[in-house]
């Protein structure tokens, strides 16, 4: 395995980039590795069920917890990275100008599309559309698959997620109008 330099510390990630070649930052290396040491498969699902718990507390119900793994990835890096990076949030601007992604109403949603969270006007969380329940040209449900930081990828309905991320105010989609 080949590790790369990007600084003056080995660096086991692999630089993620856009479809225009712009390099997307991700988790801060000393961040990076100290996180690694404590992401173990247990505690992954230790928080994730803690989590859950917490949701349930407030009549929150999940649908489903899709996956659970010790790598280093969160929401955006589930997205645009094929799991395999940590990708600060406050890189989707460029991500989303990059990879051609344009804002989209709730009403022009599909499957694949994404949603982006906001608290107090500050994006927080992204998730992957992975259902639309409609009726009669109404939309009735939709179904979210996100990664919950370094917890496990659950599937959701829109607007449950934990506290802190706050509420759906973005959707975006690279799809062919």
């Amino acid at each position: 395995m080949t590790l790369l330099d990007f600084g003056s510390e080995r660096d086991d990630r692999k630089p993620v980039y856009t479809r225009s070649g712009t390099i997307i930052k991700q988790l801060e290396l000393n961040d990076y590795q100290i996180q690694r040491e404590w992401q173990t498969l247990d505690r992954v699902r230790r928080r994730t069920d803690a989590n859950l718990k917490s949701m349930a507390d407030r009549n929150r119900r999940i649908r489903k917890v899709r996956s659970l793994s010790p790598y280093m990835y969160n929401c955006v890096g589930m997205i645009f990275s094929s799991r395999r990076a940590w990708i600060e949030i406050d890189e989707l601007e460029q991500i989303l100008a990059d990879d051609f992604y344009r804002k989209i109403s709730m009403a022009q949603l599909d499957a694949g599309d994404i949603v982006i969270y906001t608290r107090n006007g500050t994006r927080t969380h992204i998730g992957l559309i992975i259902f639309i329940e409609r009726e009669a040209n109404e939309i009735r449900n939709i179904v979210v698959l996100s990664k919950w930081g370094a917890d496990g990828e659950i599937e959701h309905d829109l607007q449950i997620v934990p506290k802190g991320y706050g509420f759906p105010t973005e959707f975006w989609s690279e799809k062919i109008l």
